[in-house]
């Protein structure tokens, strides 16, 4: 095995490949520090969007990496859609279904989760092409957005711990933190964040430090609270993207007291810029909530109202309560929220509702479908959770109530 030294010395001259552009990266991530990094990770970017895609496929999920790790919202889903488009016309399934459950996963960052649910459908039907199931716990994150408790919980039950699937464990890590947070659940968000922290992983490193201030503020933890806005302020100033530093803004307005009012603006400035509704809701959020612990009533309104009125539109459940409770708490009245989207299927579960009540099986609607009986199982499983019922004929009376 090669040192990174050794690395470093074979790409001394100008990069000629997608995977020399990415290995000096990372080389350099490991000798010296993420913010030296920096611009060779930009530098792999822009190698990536002028290489032709099928250069691109056999690296999908390295370019997901870098991408998510310097903020670039915009490098990010161009890559992965040009590796999408390609996959599929060419049938190349594995690198497809990596490229749609990393668009997923971006969907979900910017608050578009029935885009998200749309991707990681698909991506479950593709995966389940080349012989393979779906892991439950690469849902996890979008169940705990809706803040759907229990489906988070059963998604990563299996992996919490597991040091032999460190990526595995820390995927469900992220997810409780996401479900913890946005329930304003702050020493349970911040327990998930601890542990990710002293891992840092590339995939979510940079995205927990925001949340990880939060918790620890709200927590009475100023020490994690310390660690996480220095780790943060190191990256995002590298970064350098509006997401980035919209972000760091928003954390360091957690940090201000009675300075946070400029920090919050600028943080709605910068998110403002970017597709990233889900993050702009947040910051709208905790400035109001800032904004009515200093009793100004009537300014907090707005952007409790504005923040409510985009995790509602999101299906955020979570997010959508905080903002609803805070509301009331200046005096608004606010109707509570029936929880729909908990029972709200996917396009693909109606449709396979729809021929399970037609009275077909599973085996006759993979082939009209053209997935794998083990993805219409799949689909099943989830169909039964959200209606609520045990046994096809229960499912086939539903659809017949619901007027599929």
């Amino acid at each position: 095995m090669w040192s990174v030294a050794a690395i470093e010395a074979h790409l001394s001259g100008a990069p000629s490949s997608v995977a020399d552009c990415l290995l000096r990266a990372f080389a350099t991530h490991a000798r010296a520090g993420y913010a030296a990094a920096v611009p060779e990770y930009h530098n792999a970017i822009e190698f990536c969007r002028a290489a032709p895609p099928q250069e691109l496929a056999p690296w999908t999920n390295l370019i997901a990496t870098v991408a998510r790790s310097i903020w670039d919202d915009t490098g990010h889903d161009l890559l992965l859609q040009r590796i999408a488009d390609w996959s599929r016309a060419r049938g190349s399934l594995f690198p497809l279904w990596l490229a749609l459950l990393n668009l997923a996963t971006g969907a979900a960052w910017g608050g578009e989760l029935e885009l998200r649910s749309a991707l990681f459908d698909q991506a479950a039907d593709v995966l389940s092409a080349t012989g393979q199931f779906a892991v439950p716990r690469i849902g996890a994150t979008f169940d705990a957005l809706r803040a759907q408790q229990p489906e988070a919980f059963a998604a990563v039950s299996t992996t919490l711990g597991n040091r032999d699937q460190l990526a595995n464990a820390c995927a469900g890590h992220n997810a409780l933190l996401d479900l913890h947070i946005g329930r304003a659940r702050y020493q349970d968000a911040l327990g998930s964040a601890r542990l990710l922290f002293d891992a840092d992983p590339m995939m979510v490193g940079p995205h927990l430090l925001p949340d990880m201030v939060e918790a620890a503020v709200r927590a009475g933890d100023p020490t994690a609270a310390e660690n996480a806005l220095a780790r943060l302020t190191e990256r995002a100033t590298a970064a350098a993207t509006p997401w980035a530093l919209g972000l760091l803004a928003r954390s360091e307005a957690l940090m201000a007291g009675a300075g946070a009012e400029e920090h919050y603006t600028l943080a709605l400035d910068l998110l403002g810029v970017t597709p990233m509704d889900l993050q702009r809701g947040r910051a709208h959020l905790l400035y109001g909530e800032w904004l009515r612990r200093g009793r100004r009533h009537v300014d907090a309104r707005s952007h409790l109202r504005q923040a409510h009125e985009l995790f509602v539109a999101m299906g955020a459940e979570g997010f959508a309560e905080r903002a609803r409770v805070e509301l009331l708490a200046t005096g608004e009245r606010v109707p509570k929220r029936t929880v729909e989207n908990s029972n709200d299927l996917t396009p693909r579960e109606a449709q396979i509702s729809q021929l399970v009540g037609q009275g077909a099986n599973n085996r006759e609607i993979a082939a009209r479908l053209f997935v794998s009986p083990s993805t219409v199982e799949y689909h099943l499983h989830k169909v039964f959770r959200k209606l609520g019922v045990r046994s096809r004929t229960q499912l086939a009376r539903r659809v017949l109530e619901m007027g599929h």
